[in-house]
């Protein structure tokens, strides 16, 4: 497929991943397949993409979201403990639930939260939560 793809376009058929992503993992680059799941595993290309992990490989599909109400912040993908200039902590647990995907752990750094619903709950998803430290939640 690499050679049909617009070398200068990075993303021909704007399904938000880039041809050389796509070709990478066999997908292919002139077709939005970003809602397509080519593991089966019931994450969608695009949000493999999204979290770095292998949508060829249903092993690869559960991630480590972090939360931080002191530095997240909530338009963070919550893909990293620290803003590293691409990723960063989400600043709230509901956004690191609402994010999420059954089998993600979320871990979350000591500290006051506020803002947080009386009682979120991940609903249908099965998530492991991870505490660093003391967690207060203020309502």
């Amino acid at each position: 497929y690499h050679h049909l793809t617009c070398p200068t376009n990075f993303d021909t058929e704007s399904d938000g991943m880039p041809d050389g992503w796509e070709v990478q993992y066999g997908l292919n680059p002139l077709a939005d397949d970003s809602a397509s799941d080519a593991d089966s595993d019931g994450i969608g290309n695009l949000y493999e993409y999204l979290r770095l992990t292998d949508p060829t490989n249903p092993a690869s599909a559960n991630v480590t979201l972090y939360a931080n109400g002191s530095t997240g912040n909530d338009v963070y993908d919550g893909l990293s403990d620290v803003w590293d200039g691409d990723h960063g902590p989400t600043r709230t647990i509901g956004q690191g639930i609402g994010i999420s995907f059954s089998g993600d752990w979320i871990q979350i750094a000591s500290g006051q939260y506020t803002n947080e619903p009386a009682a979120y709950s991940p609903g249908a998803k099965s998530l492991i939560f991870r505490p660093m430290g003391e967690v207060v939640i203020v309502k």
